[in-house]
């Protein structure tokens, strides 16, 4: 998957036995590359506020805004050790990042639980802060919510639907501390201005991260 530029690109499809290929956007640039885009926000031409279904089959468009598929994020990350990084841009020309070591979805019969952490880096400088390098503590253990399946721990109701606005589906706890797939107008927890969210994995490198 490491290749000169970034783009689209055809890899076997790991998640079958039948030997097809599919395609993914692959980022050969940021942090070394050989990353596999899972989930990209950047003007909001995508609805993110999907039933179940469409969050385990993915959706939107893998040159424009979409989300990989939960089925696809277990198959790829069910099998040895898988990295995440996100990238966010700001209007102001601020570019920040977060990136942990660990990072595994579950199976569909465990509400895709999410495991994430190990080491973590990032250049987010406390802006917003708090809310991002406390990803692992917050999301790790979580299981998978949407508008019609209730798995959050907020005791009040769903956390995608019983407050303000409708919202995409996430990994909640009580209810965030972010959501790159809330309303494209307030990123839940990377907000202030930003107006571009890549998430991406890909399989540990050997070295570990430091903790931080």
């Amino acid at each position: 998957m490491k290749t000169r530029q970034s783009g689209i690109y055809v890899i076997p499809n790991v998640c079958r036995d039948d030997h097809l290929e599919v395609e993914a956007y692959c980022d050969t640039i940021n942090g070394g590359g050989g990353w596999l885009v899972v989930q990209r926000r950047q003007d909001g031409s995508v609805d993110f506020n999907r039933n179940w279904i469409k969050y385990e089959e993915g959706f939107g468009n893998l040159t424009g805004e979409f989300w990989y598929g939960l089925r696809a994020l277990h198959c790829l990350t069910g099998q040895g050790g898988w990295e995440m990084r996100m990238d966010i841009k700001y209007n102001d020309g601020r570019s920040i990042y977060l990136q942990f070591e660990q990072f595994k979805v579950a199976l569909a019969t465990e509400k895709y639980n999410l495991t994430i952490g190990g080491g973590y880096r990032g250049t987010t400088g406390g802006y917003p802060g708090n809310s991002l390098s406390s990803i692992a503590a917050t999301h790790n253990g979580m299981l998978f919510t949407t508008k019609d399946n209730d798995n959050d721990q907020w005791t009040g109701g769903n956390c995608t639907v019983d407050i303000t606005q409708p919202i995409g589906g996430w990994w909640f706890n009580n209810c965030w501390s972010i959501n790159p797939n809330h309303l494209y107008s307030d990123l839940r927890g990377i907000t202030q201005g930003s107006h571009f969210v890549g998430m991406k994995i890909r399989p540990r490198l050997s070295a570990p991260l430091q903790e931080r």
